[in-house]
């Protein structure tokens, strides 16, 4: 009977430890969210987010046709009481060298007398194939996912500036740059 117990005993505190060993790691709440950034189910990121209403919304026209070509893989985690970071390598277009190239067309297009009308949508045009070319270029770039431990388990924190300008291939830098130059 003694043996019986203790048989039990240790069954039931494995099934105990199991059970609280469950929750996702860090690095794995960072895989199922960047491969959910990847596949565009935008429906599945809220859930992983601290804070889901955060704005975080399916990306539309050069934005998601840039996310289609990225390409994640998560690395090691680090964790820091109810704090962590997640490598993870970004390789997505090379926007800087798509952007300089298409410059020269739309100042071509400016000298020539195109109206902006037209020159905004020949940029789209260029870009939609510059991003389908056999030659694009890509870039590779490392960042940490912060996450944040919260009673629901691991989140991706809202403070991930890097990891947000390395899936869109640093847009959001040349959009700044432009931005300042022409304040100037």
């Amino acid at each position: 009977m003694k043996r019986v117990i203790a048989i039990s005993t240790a069954a039931l505190g494995c099934i105990v430890l199991v059970g609280c060993g469950s929750q996702p790691s860090p690095k794995d709440v960072a895989q199922s969210f960047v491969s959910n950034v990847q596949n565009g189910d935008w429906t599945k990121i809220p859930p992983l987010e601290q804070n889901p209403n955060s704005g975080t919304s399916q990306p539309t026209g050069v934005a998601a046709d840039i996310l289609k070509k990225d390409k994640f893989q998560v690395g090691d985690e680090s964790v820091n009481g109810n704090s962590a970071t997640v490598d993870v390598k970004v390789t997505s277009p090379d926007m800087s060298q798509m952007v300089s190239s298409m410059l020269g067309d739309a100042l071509a297009n400016a000298f020539s007398g195109g109206n902006s009308t037209d020159s905004n949508a020949q940029m789209d045009q260029d870009m939609e194939k510059q991003l389908n070319s056999s030659s694009l270029q890509m870039d590779t770039t490392d960042v940490q996912l912060n996450m944040v431990k919260t009673s629901d388990g691991w989140k991706v924190a809202s403070n991930n500036t890097q990891f947000m300008s390395a899936i869109v291939g640093g847009l959001d830098k040349l959009a700044n740059a432009f931005s300042s130059s022409s304040n100037n």
